[in-house]
Formats: structure tokens, C-alpha cells, sequence
């Protein structure tokens, strides 16, 4: 079976009157918490880096780069857009693919350039989301998952080909030559701030390859299931099928798992029941004797490996040969800075509190163990976790946390992250307009209408 023909001829013509209600709502949902997290990206240190970095070639263009006022051509202002959402891992997952970063920076540079409406930005949105879960399904079992799932620059070259209004050969073709050289991250990268790039290239090179299919270029047929083709050269194991099986039926996009917290997604309900603590118990953090975290095993791997194995990850970023990035998927040094200042925000993650003695103090006293039942859980997507922390009076208070905020099945208020991300940035009122104009997005002509909301205010750009 060509699979890849028959995904490049559904997503040519997909009809947004047979999109579920649910999934243009999780749409919604991804536009609002990407955009936060990507407004939010643009103050770090990286990420005035790659600004100035793409400053240097590229001067101007028709898509705009959030929260700058800048514009650039539609794959470079997609690559920076992805490297914000991805500096501070705070983003989103839909099944194993975290695909928002991708899906809405291509979504919005195209739409943007190509005079797209908002019904059509939703339309494509649902849809790169579709291609990202089902090409991440097909190599769940393989070496890589989540994060580092190298499935993007497939997903990115669909949405690109749609709002190019490609034939589906021509999709055919954008599809075979963005995955021609498969991108597959490097462990090491995710210690320094290579780890924003894990979107952005593949963003990069999916749009592209779109446009060179316009021009007539040929890419490999049948690239994603072809024992020579893309998903064989990224993975040693291929369930195929996962790729159209009840497709137009059964979508991905109800999956998604949004964000509270710049932190590793298997760590967030844990952080999370540190914070409630902090709030009902108003914990004073000089008080705290330790913390013991229970959690699932994959917790205490991604949650406490620099810790173990990395002992100098303080001294590699003191010299800057690391960067905040692997603090985002510990759980001892941000649930301390979160304890310390009862919040976890990116600003948590600044050289200031990442030396700071209180916070590392604090970080030594937490241990993290496994809890079989939530271990089991897991593998039922379910993201639990119980926090106890012990004073030095000999009181203890505790929070179980069953499921992750942000979850499906647990819902966590994305307009207020919206507008907490980016009204320091757009100003009130302009961060307010872009809100409602997001929840009316099906009455929108253009996508620029939205794009020319996400500017910084005047006050601000002073």
C-alpha cells in the first residue's frame, strides 16, 4: 500500500466542514498555548542570538516573527517562531509528537504569506497535527519518542504543500525531498540550547522543499514507507499501518497535552503538586527539612539524570558549556526554585536563580522514588505524582496529583497562560484582541489580522 499517496490525497482534500467541533477546539487551544510559549521564548539569551544570527541574511518578508515586530522569509520566520516555543519546553505533545512547534509556526508563516483565513490556518493546523501523531505512532516503539520523535519536517512539508494549494503528486514530491536527509537529534544537544532547533530545521526544511515541489522538483514516492524511504532511515521498527488506520475517523488532535509549566512534560505533575502545597499550606522554603517525590519510573529517569550522572551540570553552565536546557527536564532544581518563589516560570530558569545558593541548598534535600501504581499508569497515560514535604518542625504535608494539568482529561486555563505570556510583551490590549480574535478564528479573512496583533507595544518596543 502507498501510504504516502494516500495521506498526500486526504490532506489536499480535507474539507473543514468534516472536522470534528473537539479537534477545531484543541486547535484553538495549541494556537493560544504556542503562541504563549513562543512570546515567551523571545526574551532568552538564545533566542536574541538567533535573531540576530538570521538578522544578518534575511532583512524582511512577508511572515512575521512573534513578538518582535520583525518579518522574514516564511521558512526563516518559522524556524526562529519554532526555536522560541522550544527554548523553554513549553509546548505541548499530541500521542508521542510534540508537534506544536512545528505545526503552528509553519500554520502561521504560510497562512500569513499565502493570504490564508483563519478557517483555512484551523484547517491546516488539524491537519499537520494528524500527520505529526500518525508518523509518530508508526515509529513509537523505535529508538526515539516524544521530544526527540524526528518526524517534523514530514508534518511541516504537508501544511506547507496545503496553503501552496499543491497537487497531491506535488505533495508527494515536497514530502520526498524534505525527508531526504532525515534529521535525528543528537542526546548531546539537549544540554545546550541546540535543543530549540529540534522544531526549527525540520520547520525549515519542510517548507522548502514545498516550494521546490511547486517548481517542478521530483522527491522519492511513497518516501514514508518505503524500506529505503524516510521512517526506515529514522527507526528500526515500523508499524505502518498507524499511518492511515481509520484515518478521517479517529484523530489525533483530542490527544493534545498542553503545557503549565516550562518543564519536561513527565515532570509537570509533580511541580505542580509543589506549587498547590506552596499555595494552601503557604510554605515558607527556609522551613523545609526535604521533599520526597514519588512518581513514575520515567520520572526519575528524566527527572534526576543530570543530577546523578551530570555532577558538574552547575560548573558546565557556570562555563558555559551547557546551557538552562537540561534543567528543564530535572525535577529537584525547578520544584526548589518553584518552592522558593512560588512559581515556575522561564524566569526561573535565569543564570540569577540558577546559582542561586538557597535554590541548590533546597534542590539537595529533594529525592525523587518510584510508585509501582504510577509507573503502571503511565503506560495508560496517565501522568501522576504525590509530593511530601517534610518540615523541620516534624510536620508533613502531602499532594497527590493523579493527572498532569494540561492533559485531556484534565484541563488547565490556556487563555490565562496566553495572556500572563504575553501581555508583558503585546501589552494588555493587544494580547486581549489577539485572544478573542483566536476564539473567532472561523470569522477571520485573514491570518495577518492575527499576526499584527502578536507585536510588542509601543510602550514596550521603548
Amino acid at each position: 500500500m502507498n501510504y504516502t499517496e494516500i495521506l498526500c490525497d486526504w490532506a489536499a482534500s480535507l474539507q473543514a466542514s468534516s472536522i470534528p467541533a473537539a479537534c477545531d477546539r484543541k486547535a484553538k487551544e495549541q494556537l493560544k498555548n504556542i503562541l504563549a510559549a513562543s512570546v515567551l521564548g523571545v526574551g532568552a539569551e538564545s533566542s536574541q542570538g538567533v535573531l540576530r544570527a538570521f538578522g544578518a541574511f534575511d532583512r524582511g518578508g512577508p511572515s512575521s516573527v512573534l513578538g518582535t515586530g520583525r518579518r522574514m522569509a516564511p521558512a526563516n520566520a518559522a524556524f526562529v517562531n519554532a526555536f522560541f516555543a522550544q527554548i523553554f519546553e513549553y509546548e505541548d505533545w499530541v500521542v508521542y509528537s510534540h508537534s506544536g512547534a512545528s505545526v503552528i509556526s509553519t500554520a502561521l508563516a504560510m497562512g500569513e504569506s499565502e493570504g490564508c483565513d483563519g478557517r483555512e490556518l484551523l484547517t491546516a493546523i488539524v491537519m499537520g497535527n494528524e500527520i505529526a501523531g500518525r508518523t509518530g505512532l508508526a515509529i513509537a516503539r523505535g529508538a526515539y519518542v516524544g521530544n526527540s520523535l524526528p518526524n517534523h519536517q514530514v508534518d511541516s512539508a504537508f501544511i506547507a504543500a496545503r496553503m501552496l494549494k499543491l497537487s497531491p503528486r506535488q505533495y508527494e514530491d515536497a514530502i520526498g525531498l524534505s525527508s531526504f536527509v532525515a534529521m535525528e537529534p543528537c542526546p548531546l544537544g539537549f544540554m545546550t540550547d541546540s535543543k530549540g532547533l529540534i522544531n526549527s530545521f525540520p520547520v525549515h526544511a519542510g517548507i522548502v522543499s514545498a516550494y521546490m515541489a511547486r517548481e517542478g522538483l521530483v522527491g522519492g514516492r511513497g518516501a514514508l514507507e518505503h524500506p529505503a524511504g524516510f521512517l526506515s532511515t529514522v527507526s528500526e521498527f515500523l508499524d505502518l499501518d498507524e499511518l492511515t488506520r481509520d484515518l478521517g475517523s479517529k484523530w489525533v488532535l483530542p490527544t493534545l497535552h498542553s503545557k503549565p509549566y516550562p518543564i519536561c512534560g513527565y515532570n509537570i505533575s509533580p511541580i505542580h503538586a509543589a506549587l498547590e502545597l506552596h499555595r494552601e499550606h503557604g510554605i515558607d522554603h527556609r522551613q523545609i527539612d526535604h521533599v520526597i517525590v514519588y512518581a513514575a519510573g520515567v520520572t526519575l529517569y528524566a527527572g534526576n539524570r543530570f543530577q546523578a550522572f551530570e555532577t558538574s551540570i552547575f560548573d558546565k553552565i557556570e562555563k558555559r558549556e551547557a546551557s538552562h536546557v537540561p534543567l528543564l527536564f530535572d525535577v529537584p532544581y525547578p520544584m526548589a526554585a518553584a518552592l522558593v518563589d512560588g512559581e515556575l516560570t522561564p524566569r526561573q530558569y535565569d543564570r540569577e536563580h540558577i546559582f542561586d545558593p538557597v535554590i541548590r541548598d533546597l534542590a539537595g534535600r529533594i529525592e525523587l522514588r518510584v510508585d509501582p501504581d504510577m509507573h503502571e499508569a503511565y503506560y495508560r497515560f496517565q501522568y501522576a505524582s504525590r509530593v511530601e514535604i517534610y518540615m523541620k518542625d516534624g510536620t508533613m504535608v502531602s499532594k497527590y496529583v493523579p493527572q498532569m494539568p494540561g492533559a485531556s482529561d484534565n484541563e488547565f486555563d490556556v487563555d490565562a497562560k496566553f495572556l500572563s505570556g504575553t501581555s508583558p510583551v503585546l501589552g494588555d490590549r493587544r494580547a486581549e484582541q489577539a485572544l478573542a480574535l483566536i476564539d473567532s478564528l472561523e470569522e477571520v479573512d485573514s491570518v495577518g489580522r492575527l499576526t499584527e496583533l502578536l507585536v510588542p507595544a509601543p510602550a514596550v518596543a521603548a
